[in-house]
């Protein structure tokens, strides 16, 4: 398996088009003809990316529509939320999902001083389906179902033109 540790060796660049050329030891190399721009900026190299310490990012989303069976978020792309590559970061389409599915959980139950009865995630299971670089994504989160003890909620992450982002369970439980 030479060549597979050859190939991890090699700088990784996203770009837009490429031209494949052979190198002298025979192994297919991809040469940028235009880097991507995200936001103005110019795409750096991912090696570079990975070797900096430093992460930031902002992440704003609303809570649009809280019925007793429903809750609906938005949240719009920004460079805060995006990945080296300029799509959004998986986690920003879970933080989203997570945080609509615990606002329904939630409900209209009244939690204690110390945060008791706060409805506590302890599984999430997520599937990425899809994903997109600008506009908006919302997050719909329902019940399957709502007990005392546990309570497990779908939300499914939608982007623009009604494409599924991501479909993510998640199972509750109340703070003791």
């Amino acid at each position: 398996w030479a060549w597979q540790s050859r190939m991890l060796q090699r700088p990784i660049t996203f770009i837009r088009s490429c031209r494949n050329r052979v190198t002298e030891d025979g192994l297919n190399s991809i040469q940028p003809k235009q880097k991507i721009e995200r936001k103005g900026a110019q795409m750096i190299d991912i090696q570079e990316h990975l070797k900096s310490a430093r992460r930031t990012g902002e992440i704003e989303f609303f809570i649009v529509e809280r019925k007793e069976d429903c809750v609906v978020s938005r949240m719009p792309v920004a460079a805060g939320i995006l990945n080296p590559f300029g799509t959004v970061q998986a986690g920003a389409m879970l933080w989203l999902a997570d945080v609509t599915a615990t606002v329904l959980a939630i409900g209209k139950t009244r939690l204690g001083q110390k945060g008791q009865g706060f409805p506590l995630a302890i599984n999430l299971n997520a599937h990425l389906l899809g994903n997109q670089r600008g506009g908006d994504i919302r997050a719909e989160a329902r019940f399957v179902r709502k007990g005392k003890r546990v309570t497990v909620v779908r939300t499914r992450v939608i982007g623009d033109s009604d494409q599924i982002l991501a479909e993510v369970t998640t199972t509750h439980v109340p703070a003791a």
